[in-house]
């Protein structure tokens, strides 16, 4: 089966950065995107899919946690260090994954990123709804595990980029490196600036990891958890006399980019619903909406995620604030609906 993925990058263009991306290539292609942008601030995707649709695509891809904090002085570093720490037992101890599996690299500038091989979960195959199984365990570690929240959950679109391992974060002039996980607990945050000022060999390993029990059962029972409330979630409407909210209005201006589109469409389309909204306002909406887009989401579409809107109001469900606060666009207690 053919696979692909989507790479990125800067491109400096008369004087001004221009950042690029939707290069499809294959994952042995990877390289090139590396060698087109002269190995800085280059990008390449979180997932694998299994066509060049995102939008439609299966997944498949290692489990991933972006800390992300202001990273200038020591201190702040502790606090990186503290919310990393408490990841890192989770994993290895609640969940019994072996410390190969797990690799952590910093940034080049404010953080560090986590992945998991997937094998670990018992993800063999690619598979639709990736991306929210693996931001319901991130969601379950922001509320659970972690101290200081030094990550979100607004990474987990089916088009997600990370900067590319040992490529050059421009804004510093560092690499992103992998980095173990004793010598990041020693490093102050000058150490870790000397660390990163050149790139480091990466550990090839042997073997495949193999599937973790105890990890299967904690990630299966997570997402269970977070299936279940989904289905117990209420709609905005059912919280009074109900108005467009400025989170949607946002969301209309804002548009999206592909791998969000067909999540951002459906709740807009839900929320115009439960507002009273005829199916003809709706379109309307979501045309204004579609034309800020990179790329289009095509008519068919569109009046597919109308249609499926309107019968999942007149059924008396709608998708309510978790769903919106997840896209990044609650506007939190400005808003009469916030909870």
């Amino acid at each position: 089966m053919p696979t692909y993925c989507e790479g990125g990058g800067m491109l400096n263009i008369n004087g001004n950065n221009i950042f690029t991306r939707n290069i499809i290539i294959t994952p042995d292609e990877a390289e090139t995107i590396r060698n087109r942008f002269h190995n800085k601030d280059c990008y390449i995707s979180a997932y694998q899919y299994d066509s060049q649709d995102r939008d439609t695509a299966k997944l498949f891809g290692p489990y991933y946690i972006d800390l992300d904090y202001q990273l200038d002085n020591d201190d702040n570093l502790k606090i990186l260090k503290y919310d990393l720490r408490q990841i890192y037992s989770f994993l290895r101890f609640q969940c019994d994954i072996p410390k190969e599996s797990i690799n952590i690299y910093f940034s080049g500038c404010k953080g560090f990123h986590i992945l998991v091989d997937q094998r670990v979960f018992g993800i063999k195959e690619f598979r639709a709804n990736l991306n929210q199984q693996y931001k319901s365990m991130t969601s379950y570690i922001l509320e659970n595990i972690i101290s200081y929240k030094t990550t979100d959950l607004k990474i987990y679109d089916k088009s997600r980029l990370f900067r590319m391992v040992n490529s050059i974060n421009c804004k510093t002039g560092l690499y992103k490196v992998p980095i173990d996980f004793d010598k990041l607990m020693s490093l102050s945050y000058d150490g870790l600036r000397e660390y990163a000022k050149k790139p480091k060999l990466l550990f090839i390993k042997k073997s495949q990891a193999q599937p973790v029990q105890k990890a299967i059962d904690k990630f299966k029972s997570i997402w269970q958890e977070s299936k279940a409330e989904y289905s117990k979630q209420r709609s905005i409407a059912n919280r009074g006399n109900f108005e467009i909210p400025q989170c949607i209005m946002n969301m209309i201006e804002a548009g999206s980019q592909q791998g969000n589109r067909n999540n951002t469409c459906i709740i807009i389309a839900s929320a115009l619903a439960q507002s009273g909204k005829t199916e003809e306002e709706i379109s309307e909406a979501l045309t204004e909406w579609n034309s800020h887009n990179i790329p289009r989401l095509g008519n068919r579409e569109i009046k597919a995620v109308i249609t499926s809107a309107l019968k999942e109001h007149n059924a008396g469900k709608g998708y309510g604030c978790r769903s919106i606060r997840e896209l990044g666009y609650c506007v939190g207690v400005e808003c009469k609906y916030y909870r």
